[in-house]
């Protein structure tokens, strides 16, 4: 078996690596800041907190998957990037659809409707894991935001 190099990493081993290391790097910024405004044990740095540790930990998986496969896997080409890159394209739109439409909409049309989206966009076609999907998560982060984090979400303008 040939050595390889750290440059046949695979990419999600980079953007898994990025990742963590700038989540550890805000993590430590929010862990050093005074946290004002303390109510039940949640201050403004709560939400921003428990944000960076999800994405370092991540991160750390993405490393780690990487890592296990560069060290098991035979190597293999590059796949051709440029037929990905209309994905990126629909997701920009998709997203700026989703911002515009956020204030007529309201957060759970809307929001079912991009989870919905990004879900065929990216290969899931099973209904019975895209519609409780659409539903499920949109309900879970309402609840947080207004229940736990006492953060009003945008309501539909259009219904009246």
């Amino acid at each position: 078996m040939t050595r390889r190099s750290i440059r046949s990493l695979p990419r999600d081993g980079l953007a898994g690596g990025v990742l963590l290391a700038g989540s550890l790097f805000f993590l430590f910024h929010l862990l050093g800041s005074q946290a004002e405004g303390v109510t039940a044990h949640v201050s403004a740095t709560t939400l921003p907190t428990l944000l960076v540790l999800v994405l370092a930990f991540l991160g750390a998986l993405m490393l780690v998957g990487a890592w296990r496969e560069w060290r098991t896997a035979a190597p293999v080409e590059p796949a051709d990037a440029s037929r990905a890159g209309w994905r990126v394209v629909v997701l920009v739109a998709c997203t700026a659809a989703y911002i515009a439409m956020l204030p007529l909409l309201g957060y759970f049309v809307c929001t079912a409707g991009y989870f919905g989206a990004m879900a065929l966009l990216f290969g899931n076609r099973r209904p019975l894991v895209v519609l409780p999907l659409m539903l499920l998560v949109p309900l879970a982060l309402m609840l947080f935001f207004e229940k736990f984090m006492i953060i009003p979400l945008p309501s539909a303008s259009l219904f009246g």
